[in-house]
């Protein structure tokens, strides 16, 4: 699995399968599950399809459009792009200034 997935380029989808601003696909590239988004300015994103946080897969669903992805296991929500936009409970959380400046963006393919 690793020489064939992970050492060459794969196609993953056609653009046209997002073609809306948040629009996004989920398919798996060998034993990684993948998320393939429009940004809102048009760029097209690869990551792999889990929370950057605790690693929960973010999108269960093939196709749809959405501006933002929530982790369904503490909450983080993260835009089109991959950046994480808010951390749920933050002040439960404990979590350092330094681990919250870090930014914590969703793990790119491209």
């Amino acid at each position: 699995m690793e020489r064939i997935f992970e050492s060459t380029w794969i196609f993953l989808c056609h653009e046209s399968l997002i073609p809306n601003p948040n629009d996004y696909y989920s398919t798996v590239m060998g034993r990684r599950p993948v998320l393939i988004t429009r940004s809102e300015d048009g760029s097209i994103n690869a990551f792999i399809n889990a929370c950057s946080h605790r690693g929960a897969q973010l999108c269960r669903t093939e196709r749809g459009n959405s501006k933002f992805l929530t982790c369904p296991y503490h909450g983080w929500v993260f835009d089109s792009s991959g950046n994480c936009v808010d951390v749920r409970d933050q002040q439960k959380g404990n979590y350092t200034q330094r681990f919250l400046e870090d930014g914590h963006p969703l793990r790119s393919l491209a």
